[in-house]
């Protein structure tokens, strides 16, 4: 478990997952649009690469880190959200990052939640919108987005996530039993 950001990060079988409701992440114009051209780049500039210079190592060089690029960029995709037992399930290619929902204060639908932000270390639009992000209104939080027009921001105590499911308001209902109340305890809808 990380102390800093609170995710957990577990290779499982991904039908493990699938018994509840699930939340597609579906891909905004502008990821797809991103995702797209940056993937042709990469695949493309290789083999440009490779017919203009006489040095086979470079090529050989630009060809294997673009692929790499390719290839990490994929498995950190988003694929889905849900809800299992007090965490937030975010299912990746091929493992599930979960985040506990102990001591989540506020969860709201927000398409500009991520308006104005910097990258401050992460992906913004090789097949999601992931990492560790800045705004004015935010501050300092973690994006596991494929549709910024679908944020919902979830506020804990000491750091904030913000996911895009398919259908928010129906996610923010669903996920908004688990805030913290006065008492200290779960609410449970």
């Amino acid at each position: 478990m990380s102390h800093k950001t609170g995710a957990q990060t577990h290779h499982v079988d991904i039908g493990r997952y699938m018994n509840g409701e699930v939340y597609k992440a579906k891909w905004g114009w502008p990821l797809t649009l991103t995702s797209w051209f940056g993937a042709g780049v990469l695949m493309v500039l290789p083999f440009m690469i490779s017919r203009t210079t006489h040095e086979k190592t470079v090529a050989a060089v630009v060809f294997c880190l673009m692929g790499a690029i390719l290839l990490i960029s994929g498995l950190f995709a988003v694929r889905s959200y849900s809800v299992k037992a007090d965490e937030l399930c975010i299912q990746r290619l091929v493992w599930v990052t979960r985040f506990p929902l102990h001591g989540l204060q506020k969860v709201s639908a927000g398409p500009y939640a991520m308006r104005g932000s910097l990258r401050l270390f992460g992906n913004s639009g090789l097949f999601a919108i992931t990492g560790w992000y800045r705004n004015e209104t935010l501050g300092t939080y973690r994006a596991f987005v494929t549709d910024p027009k679908r944020a919902v921001v979830l506020q804990f105590t000491g750091r904030t996530v913000v996911v895009s499911p398919e259908n928010p308001d129906t996610f923010v209902t669903e996920i908004s039993r688990f805030i913290t109340g006065n008492s200290g305890g779960i609410l449970r809808g």
